[in-house]
């Protein structure tokens, strides 16, 4: 595995060309991988507390800014909803 410190600060580790983890340590103390299993924050999309996997990472900052990074496939949903680290709670925080 490679990491790589990208803009911004945070870290991202690739298996190949894969991106498997986004840690954002520098930026509010945050990682998250994939297959990790997170929970919504009721922001967008789904409700407050709805569990979700993430199945896809882009790599952050790669256009400037935080984009939506963090693809996750929400119970019920019909695809993928990409999400910024904002839009979920806290790793390891259930509702």
């Amino acid at each position: 595995m490679e990491k790589r410190r990208v803009f911004g600060g945070a870290d991202v580790e690739f298996d190949g060309e894969l991106i498997v983890a986004v840690d954002f340590n520098q930026i509010a103390g945050l990682r998250y991988e994939l297959g990790q299993i997170v929970y919504s924050n009721g922001r967008l999309w789904t409700p407050y507390g709805n569990l979700g996997i993430i199945t896809k990472l882009q790599e952050p900052f790669s256009a400037g800014h935080t984009e939506n990074v963090i693809g996750v496939w929400f119970e019920g949903a019909r695809q993928v909803l990409w999400m910024k680290p904002k839009d979920l709670l806290h790793p390891g925080k259930k509702p």
